[in-house]
């Protein structure tokens, strides 16, 4: 009886030494997985995140700029990534303008087909349509389906290791199993790597080697994975620096793109479009906080004898020549133009009708006293016009225009009210 109790005890007590352990190797490595999961999954849509922002700002700079081939090159050249499998833009008909497979480039977007190995990410653009793009989940789940193989692997060993050692382990007195059971839920409880300092020959000696050996495997197994991870991040880093240095590099080409937008290749003052931007402004501003503000008309008189005698060459010479006269006395403030040809444009803001009068009247005669090296001398005539409230922009225009063309019919080279 007293033979077969102990016996019992003994496997009584590898048996419960066998679950604890099991249930302490599980919580330790669920807690590791999930961990390293998170991190893996945040890391992942953080990279995708940067991704979708720099095809978002290729994507309008280049609609904006119309330079379609530049955008399928970065299209193409992003889509090289292992994560990416495919880029759609798509402008407001529904048709693909660029594609990382050209091929495609000019047809409808087919449906999505969903499938747990890939996801869309769908970005709109106001105005401009949308970007699709669609990333492989395969290399994520791939890492984490090899860590969980891996603690898998770790904790069946671990799971050997204490049964081989719970059968031993019977034959230790009560305070020795109490004294081993508190650095086990130590362990437990912390998840840090713990070792037990072992004396003597007997079983729990030979457990606690056992111990130490797996717990030594899964903190080699934890090291790694730290390790895995700085290095992910390590490169998710270098990634992110070379994503801003081309958002940097784009950011400044879009500058460069914008001045050209609205800016006269010849003159390089402010062209109609801006012009026309700037009008609307002042107009909200007139309307909304009474802000009155005026308009300059200008046209170079009988400019066509001038390239039909002198070649286009200094008819543009002439242009250029005006139109820095023009920008060199005016304020800062007011707003100079090409309108068309060889019309200029002054919007003046905070400036009545008289004060405009008076600032057109200095401008034609710096104009009519400047001297041209093959021409001579020039004139200009001018309109001027003070923005009324409830008028249209395109009211204030005809205004000044009808202003302009009586200063032509009176004779040119003066200023006119309209």
């Amino acid at each position: 009886m007293i033979k077969s109790g102990i016996s019992s005890l003994k496997y009584r007590i590898a048996i419960t030494v066998f679950i604890m352990e099991a249930i302490m190797l599980t919580v330790v490595l669920w807690n590791t997985f999930r961990f390293i999961e998170i991190q893996a999954q945040e890391d992942f849509e953080n990279r995708h995140q940067i991704v979708v922002e720099l095809i978002k700002q290729i994507t309008t700079n280049s609609i904006f700029s119309e330079e379609y081939d530049d955008l399928q090159q970065y299209i193409e050249q992003i889509a090289l990534d292992r994560e990416i499998l495919n880029i759609s833009i798509i402008n407001q008909k529904n048709i693909i303008i660029a594609n990382s497979d050209f091929q495609k480039v000019g047809e409808k977007p087919q449906p999505h087909i969903s499938s747990e190995n890939h996801y869309w990410v769908i970005q709109q653009l106001p105005k401009m349509g949308r970007i699709e793009i669609e990333f492989s989940l395969t290399r994520i789940r791939t890492q984490l389906k090899k860590a969980k193989h891996m603690g898998i692997g770790l904790a069946l060993t671990g799971m050997f290791i204490i049964a081989i050692g719970g059968l031993s382990f019977g034959f230790l007195l009560t305070h020795k199993l109490g004294s081993l059971t508190r650095i086990i839920s130590k362990f437990k409880d912390s998840g840090k790597y713990v070792r037990i300092d072992v004396t003597g020959n007997d079983e729990i000696a030979t457990l606690s080697h056992a111990f130490n050996h797996m717990s030594n495997k899964i903190n080699d197994y934890i090291n790694r994975i730290q390790s895995d991870k700085d290095l992910l991040e390590i490169r998710v880093t270098e990634r992110t620096e070379e994503l801003e240095a081309a958002t940097t590099k784009l950011i400044d080409a879009n500058q460069q793109l914008k001045n050209l937008s609205i800016t006269d290749h010849l003159t390089q003052v402010y062209n109609r479009i801006k012009v026309e931007d700037q009008l609307e402004t002042e107009k909200q501003r007139f309307e909304r906080y009474n802000n009155i503000f005026s308009i300059i008309l200008l046209d170079i008189d009988k400019f066509k004898h001038v390239n039909d005698t002198f070649g286009h060459n200094e008819g543009d010479n002439v242009l250029v020549t005006v139109a820095n006269l023009l920008k060199n006395n005016i304020r800062n403030t007011e707003v100079l133009g090409r309108w068309g040809g060889e019309e200029f444009i002054i919007i003046c803001p905070e400036t009545e009708l008289k004060n405009a009068s008076l600032l057109a009247e200095k401008l034609r005669k710096i104009i009519e006293h400047k001297t041209f090296d093959a021409i001579g001398h020039i004139t200009c005539s001018f309109g001027v016009a003070q923005a009324r409230k409830d008028e249209f922009i395109k009211e204030l225009i005809k205004r000044s225009d009808i202003a302009l063309y009586k200063a032509k019919e009176d004779g040119r080279n003066r200023v006119v009210q309209g």
